[in-house]
């Protein structure tokens, strides 16, 4: 594994770690279980379509770190984010906009100025910010960031994948 990944694997569970002991809320229980298991997918299917062992490191990362931002939020703001959490945990859109106009970003554009921060490739944080909005990214080849996408609307409970970005995969 390389500097990179490991080095932003430490943080981010330090991160988890952190916020969870401070805030014990479902809140960071659930983005933990939900990161990891789109972590997993994510490096699957990297695996299925054949990326380099690199590669496949880097989706499991942007897997478990792709909503980084949720804990950065809720552990600034508990009370704001909580509420706005519970209100729209199942609905992504809502979540950015509700999450927007109460803090002036949204979680994916949070996580990834923390990865900025933190000094990890710009291709992870643009990754993270990008997460929800992939129809607007072009792609020529299957990568780590579309299987990050696709990862994540697997999940339960999720709406059906974009057709637009199904075709790109």
């Amino acid at each position: 594994i390389g500097f990179e990944v490991v080095r932003a694997l430490v943080l981010g569970i330090q991160v988890f770690e952190f916020c969870h002991k401070t805030a014990r809320t479902e809140l960071f229980q659930t983005v933990w279980s939900h990161s990891l298991r789109t972590a997993v997918r994510a490096k699957r299917l990297a695996a299925y379509e054949d990326l380099p062992y690199e590669s496949c490191d880097e989706t499991f990362l942007l897997g478990l770190l792709h909503d980084i931002g949720k804990v950065v939020l809720g552990a600034s703001c508990p009370e704001d984010y909580q509420k706005i959490w519970v209100a729209h945990r199942d609905n992504s859109a809502a979540l950015l906009d509700a999450e927007s106009r109460t803090f002036g970003a949204d979680h994916a554009h949070v996580g990834a100025f923390l990865l900025r921060l933190w000094g990890l490739p710009e291709s992870i944080a643009q990754a993270v910010q990008m997460h929800h909005s992939i129809g607007a990214v072009e792609f020529d080849q299957f990568n780590p960031q579309l299987a990050l996408h696709v990862a994540q609307e697997l999940a339960p409970g999720r709406r059906p994948l974009d057709p637009q970005v199904a075709r790109k995969a």
